[in-house]
């Protein structure tokens, strides 16, 4: 008994360490042969854990194991039944990926004083600013993680597939009277926490054409300077938003806008780099007064769940979710198999099917 009891202990610990949660659903009725109808019935759950296992495609017969079905072995605290349903449980839990750029405005001073912070929002991760108009010199506000109290929050682009979105929404010119070349830019960039210096950044600028039309274009650029849209050759809608993809296994970056795949002339970044993030939103020097009062925004788009643009196979969030998973209603246990080295069960494999 001592011997089982180690076995069930081991087993416990070992898909509570690398499982995760599963329901099952057990429904209980008692059948009236008279009016043929159950006179009650009630529904119980139950949480255990489990880990999801893979399956020998020469296993897939057509019949016995079909192609969809899915097995997973769940600790001994609770023993199935065939009439059960899994209701949750096969994929990862999911990881908080807010990264929050909630640096003080003291701490931003810190790095220049000629700066400043933007107005935030959701839960610090969108930046929002108001034009002037009629200005000497830029007005740049700056958002990045807080140093205080155990240092940067810092990502790591070497493992996976890492992907991110940045959502803009320029301010609008309509109805301009004045050209401007540039009147205002947003940008999100990884740079090395300790150096600052630039690892990818994608950036969006609007300005007002000779034809008094309304031009926002994007600009990208990693550690050896601009490696797409130097000017306005890249054209974006006033208000979107751009992925962004860092395979680790190639080191190098991709971007794609509602326009496409941009053609980057250098799309290599440095995997060993520990990342913080940084928002920056900028009114440039001589924007016309007419302009004062309209606003711009931009928002760094961290969780997986938020993403809109289609993810490659094996991509996550920066914190390592990946796409979800969940098996959504219930599925059906078509195999219930005892694992017991010692004569009593310790965990059970469980086939299951939509």
């Amino acid at each position: 008994m001592a011997f089982y009891d180690r076995m069930a202990d081991t087993a416990t610990r070992l898909l509570t360490k690398f499982g995760r949660p599963v329901t099952f659903e057990r429904v209980t009725s008692v059948f009236n042969p008279i009016t043929g109808m159950d006179t009650s019935r009630t529904t119980e759950t139950t949480d255990t854990v489990g880990v999801e296992i893979p399956i020998n495609k020469a296993l897939i017969d057509g019949t016995r194991v079909q192609v969809g079905d899915r097995f997973l072995v769940v600790d001994a605290s609770f023993e199935p039944m065939m009439s059960d349903r899994l209701m949750v449980g096969l994929h990862p839990p999911v990881v908080s990926c807010a990264y929050p750029l909630d640096a003080t405005l003291a701490e931003i001073e810190a790095l220049d004083p000629s700066l400043g912070k933007p107005a935030m929002s959701n839960g610090d991760q969108t930046g929002a600013m108001t034009l002037i108009g009629g200005l000497g010199a830029d007005k740049l506000l700056i958002a990045f993680p807080t140093a205080i109290p155990s240092g940067y929050k810092t990502v790591r682009f070497d493992s996976g597939v890492k992907v991110f979105e940045f959502d803009y929404a320029m301010p609008d010119f309509s109805g301009a009277t004045v050209e401007e070349g540039r009147i205002c830019e947003v940008a999100i960039q990884l740079v090395n926490a300790t150096t600052f210096s630039r690892v990818v950044e994608v950036e969006v600028l609007s300005s007002v054409d000779a034809e008094l039309t309304q031009r926002t274009a994007l600009r990208i650029s990693n550690s050896t300077g601009y490696v797409a849209g130097g000017g306005f050759d890249i054209l974006l809608p006033r208000a979107g938003r751009i992925a962004v993809r860092m395979d680790s296994a190639t080191g190098t970056f991709e971007v794609e806008t509602a326009t496409g795949i941009v053609t980057l002339s250098n799309d290599t970044y440095s995997t060993s780099v520990d990342c913080i993030a940084f928002l920056t939103l900028n009114e440039n020097d001589g924007s016309p007064a007419e302009h004062a009062g309209k606003t711009m925004s931009a928002s760094f788009v961290t969780d997986i769940a938020q993403m809109l643009y289609p993810l490659p196979d094996g991509a996550t969030d920066i914190c390592g979710n990946p796409p979800s998973k969940d098996i959504s209603d219930s599925w059906a246990i078509v195999a219930i198999e005892s694992i017991n080295p010692a004569g009593t069960p310790v965990a059970y494999r469980v086939q299951v099917r939509k």
